[in-house]
């Protein structure tokens, strides 16, 4: 069982890992012994938040919070006696910030607001300079589409210049914007193709990567 906390990651994740190994290669053990200083939320947290609306029942909840509790869940719990709300997490300064889910939220014990952008870059390790864009349809991001749009169109227009068959001209578009198209959506590892390769020049021009990084 490893936990990413101990690897010198601003997130308590635990996960379970199976090796196995084949007994006549003889193999060396093998050590996974993690002992990094803990980075608690205090250390790198964003002051950059937005605040809670005080006319709604998360903030209601928030304010009936004590030292202990973990979630909404906790206040909710002691006042209906009703389970809900336990994605709606806590984070303590002198804490390391729980597991980050897809869903949820991740609201400051300190504050009435929910965490910063930033903080939740910093959190999932991602680069300092990672972009949240919201999608088309849920499938690619809006500035990905505007660059896929100019490029079909000239595409189509270089079709209609150069050649008069029909066929020519479906097959031609198809065959170089169809493979754009399945790389804007899917990516390389998931991430947008286009922002994989502004990385990539980035990383070339400066020789650097965007983490955080942490202090010793």
């Amino acid at each position: 069982l490893l936990n990413s906390a101990k690897m010198g990651v601003p997130q308590m994740r635990e996960r379970t890992f199976f090796i196995a190994r084949r007994r006549d290669l003889n193999l060396p053990k093998i050590a996974l012994d993690f002992n990094e200083k803990p980075i608690k939320y205090k250390e790198f947290k964003d002051e950059n938040f937005k605040y809670l609306d005080k006319s709604t029942q998360i903030y209601r909840y928030w304010c009936l919070r004590k030292p202990s509790d973990t979630s909404l869940k906790n206040a909710i719990m002691r006042e209906t006696g009703r389970s809900k709300r336990f994605n709606e997490k806590y984070v303590h300064d002198n804490k390391v910030c729980g597991t980050m889910l897809g869903k949820g939220t991740f609201l400051r014990f300190d504050i009435p607001g929910g965490i910063s952008d930033k903080d939740i870059i910093t959190i999932q390790t991602f680069p300092q300079n990672y972009n949240f864009k919201n999608k088309f349809l849920g499938i690619i991001d809006y500035s990905t589409l505007i660059i896929n749009i100019i490029f079909y169109f000239f595409i189509f227009s270089i079709c209609n210049l150069f050649f008069k068959n029909i066929n020519i001209k479906i097959f031609i578009f198809i065959s170089t914007c169809f493979p754009l198209f399945i790389l804007s959506i899917t990516g390389l590892n998931n991430e947008n193709i286009f922002l994989v390769l502004t990385y990539i020049i980035k990383f070339i021009k400066n020789r650097k990567i965007y983490l955080y990084n942490k202090c010793r």
